[in-house]
């Protein structure tokens, strides 16, 4: 294992506080992100046509597929069933914010591991090259070297070809969950 200039290894590096924050669950499980909440409220707005605060079956229904949700007809009805609170039919903004929640934390992991892997791999190119590394660090107020960098790269690569693929990243995060990250 190498030891970079810093005195620690590459995985000590990657899972620093700050950079753990940006792939790593910090939240509740039923607590909405700032970018999501503005997303939700956002489509909320958007199909809000009448601008009431609430919106109808076939409103939240294209509303949460527009947000990439995809609920069965008997999940819709389910859901408007426990969040009607008057009985009108409607889905309030407030009760809409709270079933996106439940939405959002339902994701499955590789959705989720997808989302974190793309905050990286700026290119979209699959992989996640030095350079994208050394950026995202700068980002976080972390900046590396090109040494560290090529650390964490030789660490976990795990076919040598120089670049993190999304196996590998799989793979760095299963060893920051189970280190407690």
């Amino acid at each position: 294992m190498a030891i970079t200039s810093r005195g620690a290894t590459p995985a000590q590096i990657l899972h620093a506080p700050r950079a753990a924050a940006l792939v790593l669950p910090t939240r509740r499980r039923d607590e909405l992100s700032p970018d999501e909440l503005a997303e939700a409220s956002e489509a909320f707005r958007l199909f809000d046509t009448a601008g009431t605060g609430s919106i109808d079956y076939l409103e939240f229904k294209s509303c949460l597929r527009a947000l990439g949700f995809a609920p069965t007809r008997e999940e819709l009805a389910s859901i408007v069933r426990e969040f009607d609170r008057e009985g009108t039919g409607r889905v309030t903004r407030e009760a809409f914010v709270e079933v996106c929640s439940r939405m959002y934390s339902d994701r499955p992991a590789d959705e989720r591991l997808a989302q974190a892997f793309a905050l990286f791999d700026e290119t979209g190119s699959g992989t996640i090259t030095r350079r994208d590394l050394k950026r995202v660090f700068r980002e976080i107020g972390e900046p590396i070297d090109d040494e560290e960098c090529a650390a964490m790269i030789d660490e976990f690569d795990a076919n040598k070809d120089g670049l993190i693929d999304p196996a590998d990243f799989r793979a760095v995060l299963s060893e920051a969950m189970m280190s407690g990250f």
